[in-house]
């Protein structure tokens, strides 16, 4: 079903003049990661539709290459947006998660804020439950109507959160009002109250949960704030399904973990991790030692900070260790164990509830080996190094806050 957007002309000059500053330091930004310009000279090229084949398992936790191979593509079509349709074939894809999905929303809403027309059209998936994930996240409200009155008229399994956005940086889609008016803007304060109200209106959370909830969105978001760098995005989904099961992912376009701590740590901290680098590489000489991954496993661990000035306990990196107390603690059901995904530049770290065994939630240490010791070789089913790049950091958790529901036991509306 196409699409094509042809607002320009009815916009006020400043406006658009913010759209496309917005727009163009998007692109600008995202290019340094992604740069596909060979495409300009493919058959790809010579062809009247632009088509981005979405794969048969669009996962970012469970299927990071092939996912951002295709989010690589979909970007690529930045020099073919005047010129082309995109089509987005959706007909091989059986399974989609809500990261993948909302930065392939991401991208469009930015398209959508360029000067130039965009004409869209597509192919939905066949599953059911991919369907659903689209609808929810907005894909389906956002630009294809027809199919959103379709799947509304029988409803969903899933509750959602209308997407939250903040940062530093200018969104240019801020400025089209009927994506605006379903967005929500984030202050720490704001967002955690809105998070935890949401939760609550379906889950009843007792003082306690409430509490624990506010807090782990805040440490999230004041990380991502002080550590993007100078472009600085940030997005956050939240999905409530029938087995109250709650996924939150947060979404940040600008500094990696590591390239944050390698171009902005204080003296203090980059001789800690130095040192770190030396013990390691004595340890294990006869593996590749790879730095990116080291780091980025490094600052999950207690008082690893950028911002790190002598025993200043104010800069002792408590971020990440709050995010891991709160996972390890939260329940877990006959029918599905929580996981916690963190893709950052090259690296993904992956896990879940049962997993509790890496974690030493008194040092504040998270190592993925037998002994905790992050001196020596980790699990490299837990964490990786890819070959395809993230921009920026993307921390998916899956968690359970309350036993299933009882037979018969229905929902607070």
């Amino acid at each position: 079903m196409p699409l094509a957007v042809e607002e320009i002309e009815n916009i006020e000059p400043e406006t658009l003049k913010k759209r496309e500053k917005g727009y163009n330091q998007f692109i600008n930004f995202m290019s340094n990661y992604w740069d596909l310009h060979w495409l300009s000279h493919s058959r790809k090229a010579k062809k009247n539709k632009f088509t981005v084949e979405i794969p048969v398992n669009f996962s970012l936790k469970e299927n990071p290459e092939e996912s951002l191979k295709c989010l690589k593509l979909l970007f690529s079509y930045r020099q073919f947006i005047n010129k082309k349709e995109l089509f987005l074939n959706f007909s091989k894809c059986k399974k989609i998660d809500v990261s993948s999905s909302l930065l392939l929303l991401i991208i469009l809403f930015n398209f959508r804020a360029a000067p130039f027309e965009l004409s869209l059209s597509g192919s939905l998936p066949a599953s059911e439950s991919a369907k659903i994930v689209l609808f929810e996240i907005g894909f389906l409200k956002f630009f294809f109507q027809d199919f959103y009155k379709e799947i509304s008229n029988y409803g969903t399994n899933i509750k959602s959160l209308d997407l939250i956005v903040g940062g530093v940086t200018e969104i240019p889609f801020m400025q089209i009002p009927n994506i605006r008016n379903h967005l929500i803007v984030s202050t720490i304060t704001d967002v955690c109250s809105t998070i935890t109200d949401f939760i609550d209106k379906n889950l009843s959370l007792t003082i306690t949960e409430k509490t624990s909830v506010n807090r782990v969105v805040g440490e999230l978001l004041t990380n991502f704030k002080e550590h993007l760098g100078k472009f600085s995005q940030f997005f956050i989904s939240t999905f409530l399904s029938e087995q109250n099961i709650i996924t939150i992912s947060f979404i940040g376009l600008g500094d990696t973990i590591y390239k944050s701590l390698k171009e902005h740590s204080t003296d203090d901290i980059k001789r800690i991790l130095e040192k770190f680098n030396e013990e390691f590489k004595e340890t294990n000489k006869e593996i590749e030692f790879n730095e990116e991954l080291y780091w980025t496993l490094l600052a999950l661990q207690l008082g690893i900070s950028k911002e790190l000035q002598g025993n200043n306990e104010a800069c002792r990196g408590r971020g990440m260790t709050s995010m891991l107390n709160f996972f390890f603690n939260t329940d877990i059901s006959t029918n599905y164990v929580p996981e916690m995904t963190i893709i950052s530049g090259h690296i993904k770290i992956n896990f879940d509830k049962n997993d509790k065994k890496y974690y030493n939630s008194e040092k504040g240490i998270i190592s993925f080996n037998d002994t905790l010791n992050l001196k020596e070789i980790q699990n490299s089913k837990k964490i990786q190094k890819l070959e395809e790049e993230f921009p920026g950091t993307l921390i998916s958790m899956d968690f359970i806050l309350k036993k299933e529901k009882k037979e018969g036991q229905k929902w607070k509306k």
